[in-house]
Formats: structure tokens, sequence, C-alpha cells
């Protein structure tokens, strides 16, 4: 979860910074897929091998961008408002004031706004000297003075060949390849030292964030001022210096999901966001730590997307299994438009899309190491492309060798019939595949495609795989004091009469499923919507009860039996006698 969060959350940092819409450069946040060439076929069908080391951008990167793009929208609406008194722009680093006032942040962030404000310690946060204890090692100085040049735009790709950076001392103090002409170094300096007084009080304010014997020395005052740390905060952004970022994470309280994204140590390295106007975007996330390597991809978003959405033709293709499990079919039945966009044959290459996915996330898989494992996830559009993409993949042993390849997808449609799900079943019987599959109560899209009449030998056309986990309606209100209502889960389970199939498909009918008020049929699908019912899930008081949040994935598929069932109370009982 985490790693899908960071990896959703850089997607839209990118997004913004390539729009010119936040003030983070798109330097910033380049990984892996921004270095490859495309210069020809085989490039972009990704069968070239990497020249390069692998550089990805870190859980605390991504974090401290995305705290700096508040604060500074907060900064910005309170000189614009001339704003007196106790201004955020004096002593806080983070407050409530400075979260809430950041009204104007882009949409795509107003989500994790949110997050930050609930997950935060208190009602302000300041950054005391004796407790926050930075690296000893820091960076090069010329480092740290290009970062500060560089943020205040006095950096010019000319070069003064007249200037003798030797004799001037005040000019080197800025040189090393960044600011090589005596004018703009003077101007450079004049700016900074606008900002700070005098070029002594830097050397001091290095001294004191990075060794801390020399931090008494700094200031007087008990706490570094806000500028202060933003100012070293963005240094280290722009240097990719993760260590001295991780002091954020005191900001929140301890176990929220804000503090795990912070201390997570996954790497975004790979967003394939080329030819998102007619091919499906995806991204992959590695964690050295935990040896595991995330692949996520997107929902529906361009017209290309919705076009194989609604291309629900049932497409029969070969099965991909080659054991003989009882009732093996040689065919599998499976959503037209979804199938279509994962195997389409380039004309050029005559690669799939599958098989570009698969070979980088191969590439990465060896990266990692020995016991490395593969998570895959997605909404909408991207947890549909997640069941098939995590099915095929399972029949390679490549990717199965060090245990089950788990999917975890959010409102996710339908991909498959009966004998798909068969296959399914029979290769999470073989512990190569786990899916766990997340909805909204009120959602549309998980019963989709529209199927009320139209009858299998199984009854139903279409089938779920996997355990599933509903996530009830959030209580508003005078409602609230009911209580909120703990996700049910339990197991899809293929009904082996013709009757119950069909009945179970006329329960789970499109209409019967959405919002009497119709108008938030779309909120209801957002990956925003099942963020806010997880993480309201996690913040209840008998959360520990919950098998959610007691149970792995693995777990619950050793418990697999009482979940088709439906015996909720016998895990219930379980997870409170461990609790105890």
């Amino acid at each position: 979860m985490v790693q899908s969060m960071l990896v959703f959350l850089l997607a839209d940092l990118r997004i913004l910074s390539a729009a010119g819409k936040i003030n983070t450069k798109y330097e910033r946040l380049c990984i892996d897929s921004d270095r490859v060439r495309k210069q020809g076929a085989q490039d972009f069908a990704l069968h070239t091998t990497p020249d390069y080391e692998s550089c990805g951008v870190s859980a605390a990167h991504i974090m401290a961008v995305l705290l700096l793009e508040i604060t500074r929208e907060s900064d910005q609406l309170a000189v614009e408002r001339g704003s007196t008194g106790k201004s955020p722009l004096e002593s806080l680093i983070l407050d409530k004031q400075t979260i809430e006032s950041a009204t104007t942040i882009p949409s795509l962030l107003q989500c994790y706004r949110e997050m930050i404000k609930s997950d935060m310690v208190g009602d302000a946060q300041k950054i005391r000297k004796a407790d926050l204890q930075f690296p000893s090692s820091p960076p090069e100085r010329t480092h740290l003075l290009e970062g500060m040049a560089s943020e205040l735009s006095v950096l010019s790709p000319e070069f003064d060949p007249d200037v003798d950076t030797n004799e001037d001392p005040e000019a080197s103090r800025f040189t090393a390849g960044m600011v090589r002409g005596k004018h703009r170094a003077k101007v450079a300096m004049k700016k900074i030292v606008e900002e700070t007084k005098t070029l002594k009080e830097i050397d001091k304010l290095q001294s004191a964030l990075f060794v801390p014997e020399a931090t008494k020395d700094l200031e007087e005052s008990e706490f570094y001022s806000r500028q202060e740390v933003l100012r070293l905060l963005n240094t280290a952004i722009d240097g990719r210096d993760e260590e001295h970022v991780r002091f954020i994470e005191t900001f929140f309280k301890d176990g929220s999901i804000s503090q795990n994204l912070i201390q997570s140590k996954a790497e975004t390295v790979w967003i394939n966001d080329w030819n998102q106007k007619y091919e499906c975007t995806y991204a992959i996330s590695i964690d050295k730590e935990k040896k595991n390597v995330l692949l996520a991809f997107r929902g529906a978003y361009t017209m290309s997307d919705w076009s194989h959405v609604i291309d629900t033709k049932v497409r029969a293709t070969s099965n991909p299994i080659k054991e003989n499990y009882p009732g093996r079919p040689d065919k599998i039945k499976l959503h037209g438009g979804i199938h279509r966009y994962l195997f389409r044959v380039r004309k050029d290459t005559k690669t799939t899309k599958f098989a570009e996915i698969a070979s980088k996330v191969m590439y990465y898989c060896d990266l990692v190491g020995e016991g490395v494992t593969l998570t895959v996830t997605g909404h909408s559009l991207g947890a549909a492309l997640t069941v098939i993409f995590s099915f095929y993949a399972s029949t390679n042993d490549k990717f199965t060798q060090n245990g089950a390849i788990e999917a975890v997808t959010f409102g996710g449609p339908m991909v498959g019939g009966y004998k798909f799900a068969d296959a399914v079943r029979y290769q999470e019987n073989q512990k190569k595949l786990r899916i766990a599959r997340f909805y909204c109560v009120r959602d549309g899209v998980p019963h989709l495609p529209l199927a009320l009449f139209w009858m299998s030998k199984r009854g139903a056309k279409h089938f779920h795989n996997g355990i599933k986990i509903k996530l009830p309606m959030i209580r508003k209100g005078v409602f609230k004091c009911i209580g909120q209502p703990q996700p049910v889960i339990s197991y899809d389970d293929p009904p082996k009469s013709k009757l119950r199939g069909w009945l179970k498909q006329v329960r789970g009918y499109y209409f019967w499923n959405i919002p009497i008020r119709f108008w938030l049929i779309g909120k209801m699908h957002t990956l925003v919507e099942h963020k806010k019912r997880l993480l309201l899930i996690n913040q209840m008081k008998d959360s520990s009860l919950s098998p959610l949040v007691s149970f792995s994935l693995k777990e619950l598929y050793e418990m697999k039996d009482d979940l088709k069932k439906g015996i909720a109370s016998k895990i219930r009982a379980k997870s409170q006698a461990e609790t105890v």
C-alpha cells in the first residue's frame, strides 16, 4: 500500500511539474525512464539494455517535495493577503494553519494535503535544534552553494573567460562549474545576503544542520527558523540527498500513513508515460530492504483508455497454464479490450506490451537481488490490467520462484469468465498467485460489464477473482454516533450451480449498486475515495480487531475456506485472541 501511494504521488507531481503548475523543477523528479534514449523502434519497445546505473526517487524525497509545495503555496497566499501577527512565514515549518491555508494547491494533491493534516503531531510543529540529529557527514560545500544559487535563478550557461576566480574570493565561492562570471557571482551573493544577511551565517547554518557538534553556534534562538529549514530542505532535494530530508518524519504521529511513507525505503525507478495517448501507462518501484518490486498500472485517463474499457466483447485466447489441471480448457475467455491493451502486437518489432513490461520488471527483479517478490497494483482500468498481467506472469517460474505474485486492485471491473476464474484458482492453489480486491460500497464499476440476462454454463457470464474487501460508506453527521462499520472480507469462488451463478449476477447488477444520488457515481469510484475509507478504517478504535489490519494477504489465503463460507466470526475471534 505504501509503495503504491508513493508511485501515484510521484506520477501526480511529475504531471504538475511538467505543466509548470508547481514550483519543483522536473529535473528534481527524473528517474530511469527519463534517461532512456528514444531514437528507434527497439527503444520504444524497451528491448534495449540500459547503459546507466539505476537512479530512482526515494520515498523521503517525494514526501519532502510535497511538503515544500504545500508550504510554498501557504507562504505565497500569506504574502498576497498581507497577513500579520502570527504569520506561518516566521517560525513554524509545519502547522495546521499552513496546511489548511494551502487551498490553492492543485486538485491532484488535495487528498495528500488532507492526509498530512490528519497525521500531524499536535497543533504545531517547530524544529528544536537540540532535538534534531542530522547526519554527521555533510555534503560538499560547493554542492550546497550551487543548490542555493540554482534556487535563486542566478545560473547562466554562458562562460565569462575574463574572470579569474582565483583572484576574486567572492566569485570563487560560487564557482565549481555553476557560476563563472564576476558579475553573476556578485548578483548571486547579493541575493543570498538579502536572505541570510551574511555569508558567515550560511557557514554557521550549514555546520549546524549537518554537523551536530556545531549546533549551539548557529543562533541564540532555541528553534530553527522556517526559512532556514526550507532552504536546506530545498538544497537536499536538489542534490537527491535522502538522508538530510528524513527529519520530516518527526512532524507526524508514530505509525501514521505519512510517517510510514517517509520511512519507506522504496524508490520509484520507472514511469512509462511516453505514449500515454495510445498505450497503457505503468510504473515500477523497488524496495531493496523488503526485497520487493512493485508494478502499478494507471486507471482510465485518455480516450484510448476508455475505448479499451468499453470494448467488452469477450475474447477467447490460449490458456497459458501448461499443467493439466482438472477441467483444463485449451481456451479461456477474457475482456476483449483489456486483453488487447496488453497483447496487441507491434507492427514494427512484433512484440507486445506484456512482453515489454515483463522484461522491464525482470530487469529490476535482478537488480534487487535474490529473494525478490513481485507485487502488482492498479485502480479501475489499472485494476483490470493488474489481474490479467498477474495471472500471465504467474505462469512464469522466474516471477514466482521466491513466492506468489500478490495482486492488489482498487475498484476494478470483471475481466473473465468461469474458465478464467478456474485457471486463477488453480494458480492460487499452486501458491503462485494471490489477489486482494478492494472496492467501495456504491461504486458501480466493480459490477461491470453489464450482463443481466446473459448466461454461461456457470450461470454468470463474468466473475471476480481472489479475496474481496468491501469498504463501507463513511458515516457522517448524526450517523457518526452509531460508529463506522468494519470492512467485509470474503473469497470470490464461482458457484458450481448455474442458478446460483445467475442469481449472483442479478444481485451484482450495476444499477442496483450505484448511489441513489446519481451525481455521486463518479466520486464513489475515485482512488481518493478508496484512500479515505482505508485511512478511516486504520484510525478506528477497534481497528486492531479487523482482519484487514491484523492479517497479511498470505494469512487470509490460509483461511480461504472460512472466507468462502462467510465465517467472519472465526477470523475476528482469532484476531482478538492474538491481540490480547
